[in-house]
């Protein structure tokens, strides 16, 4: 039986009133229709690369189905045909900030041993768009989907709960103390499943083959659509379990020079990116620990609201005092602008200021209700040597590791 299915997702509006090209069996979907990455509101026709499947790329890489798209790649099925084997083209949009990062990063694991729990990045390359336009693609090792699809089983099990975040501790454990890498972008899309075999991949370009996915025709260029998404029949068909990928925010950790970037999902923000205090390996521990209680509860930890709000700060700080009480003073005295800090939302001492109250009833114990008492006091232990004010005190990923709740007596 094959790991996985397939399920058929397309947008009711990208298809409206659509007709079948007569010459190749697929559908035609309307002109006067956006497509997939066509949606986005800074879309220009020299911003994507017009991958077209069959294509093939440095005489070697074909396109066979479009896996996926997003603000900074569109993601292809390809094939190696000098080594013989599945891969994901990574098509980099023109002049992206996170492009030199990311190949930054792939260059640096590519220097040490590979990893389970590390996407693997085995070349990249350029090639010449439209208007001058340069697209960085990146030959990634294929894997399949994301633990945010998976987020109601992995709610539902508490062992696979664990047996996830274990993983998740590992990759980050192999990035900070082998690659000297902070991600600093961690959320469940970018932790993906693998797969043993190629039946997988198999199975998506005889899809593709079979029933050629939906395109749209602008001239020249032809905008493919993802109609797939792999979905595993159970969990224990991913038997090489999860890999930590989407490198593009990643910054060295090994350096000298104090890192303030504005960095991490909005919600995630560590307090160190908020007050603007140099941050380093234990800013990921942050992410993960608020992450890993997003996909326990379906819901963040934290809600800031609005990025561009301007009580944005002063919301999250306050909800941060609200589960840990006050920052220490020492921690004030790092940030960038400590007279801001002690404006507008701490005092000297550490006491809230912010103009908005700390809410009430906002403690880790009254928000966790799903667990019996002993599970819930170790995973909130757990979660709480994520989330420690001063970042050298939040344990590191390898002590984390080895944290009783991940391993439990038998």
């Amino acid at each position: 039986m094959h790991m996985l299915r397939w399920v058929r997702q397309f947008s009711s509006q990208a298809i409206s009133r659509p007709r079948i090209f007569p010459s190749s069996g697929f559908t035609l979907l309307e002109a006067s229709k956006t497509v997939e990455e066509e949606a986005f509101p800074w879309y220009n026709p020299s911003t994507y690369y017009p991958v077209r499947l069959g294509q093939v790329f440095q005489s070697r890489y074909q396109a066979l189905a479009k896996l996926g798209f997003g603000t900074s790649a569109t993601v292809w099925l390809g094939r190696d045909l000098m080594e013989h084997r599945y891969v994901a083209l990574k098509v980099c949009i023109r002049d992206y900030p996170s492009i030199p990062r990311e190949k930054a990063a792939f260059e640096r694991l590519r220097s040490i041993k590979d990893s389970p729990v590390i996407q693997k990045c085995w070349d990249n390359f350029r090639i010449e768009g439209v208007e001058g336009a340069v697209h960085e693609c990146f030959v990634l090792q294929p894997l399949t989907i994301n633990l945010g699809v998976l987020g109601e089983a992995l709610k539902k099990d508490v062992i696979l709960f664990r047996l996830t975040t274990r993983k998740i501790m590992d990759s980050l454990r192999f990035l900070h103390e082998e690659a000297k890498l902070i991600h600093c972008d961690l959320g469940p899309g970018n932790f993906l499943l693998g797969v043993a075999g190629d039946h997988v991949f198999e199975d998506i370009e005889a899809a593709e083959n079979r029933d050629p996915s939906p395109r749209k025709i602008d001239g020249e260029r032809v905008i493919h659509t993802t109609p797939h998404e792999i979905i595993p029949e159970t969990l224990s068909d991913t038997p090489t379990g999860v890999v930590l990928s989407d490198f593009g925010e990643a910054r060295p950790g090994d350096v000298s020079t104090p890192c303030y970037d504005d960095i991490q999902p909005f919600p995630y923000r560590s307090p160190e990116v908020i007050l603007e205090v140099p941050f380093s390996y234990p800013t990921d521990i942050w992410n993960a620990g608020v992450m890993l209680w997003h996909m326990a509860h379906s819901e963040g930890l934290f809600d800031p609201g609005p990025e561009d709000s301007p009580d944005c700060n002063v919301i999250h700080l306050g909800q941060m005092v609200a589960v840990m009480g006050a920052p220490p003073p020492a921690l004030l005295k790092r940030c960038k602008e400590p007279e801001f800090i002690h404006k507008h939302y701490f005092n000297a001492e550490g006491r809230w200021i912010g103009r908005i109250p700390v809410p009430s009833n906002m403690s880790l114990e009254s928000k966790e209700s799903r667990l019996n008492d002993e599970d819930k006091a170790e995973f909130l232990r757990f979660i709480r040597r994520c989330l420690q004010w001063e970042p050298e005190k939040r344990a590191t990923a390898a002590e984390l590791c080895e944290d009783p709740w991940l391993n439990p007596s038998e």
